[in-house]
């Protein structure tokens, strides 16, 4: 949706994140695998293989350091995405996103109203594939 306006350098990042995150429940749904694919196709790049040796506070590190503000918010908004999209937001996913969040400085009330957000978008795009499909 926003990775598009990720530079370059930082898209790798989150395509490392996104990977941890939707392997941390041990369940790779088709779901999940969608929207990884969807992901690399908009920023251009292949998936890439899960490495569980990866360290989230390394590249909440390297986040920190080379991301403005806005490319946190996108990154924490398509993470969120990513954790909710198939319906089970399993506590090892919302530990990992809250995590993230306290990492990158995302205020609580920040990450509470992205949350909000993305599940209102969520569930507009389910009402509206209902009516098409109706």
């Amino acid at each position: 949706m926003l990775l598009n306006r990720l530079q370059d350098k930082n898209k790798k990042l989150f395509l490392q994140l996104e990977t941890l995150l939707v392997h941390i429940d041990g369940e790779y749904s088709d779901t999940e695998k969608k929207i990884v694919n969807s992901h690399c196709k908009e920023m251009g790049l292949e998936p890439i293989e899960y490495d569980s040796d990866v360290d989230i506070k390394e590249l909440a590190g390297m986040i920190n350091n080379e991301m403005s503000v806005e490319e946190k918010k996108i990154i924490f908004i398509e993470l969120i995405t990513v954790a909710i999209i198939d319906g089970v937001y399993d506590s090892r996913e919302k530990e990992f996103v809250e995590s993230l969040g306290k990492m990158l400085a995302i205020p609580k009330e920040v990450g509470d109203q992205a949350f909000e957000m993305v599940q209102k978008l969520i569930d507009a795009t389910e009402s509206i594939e209902n009516f098409v499909e109706w």
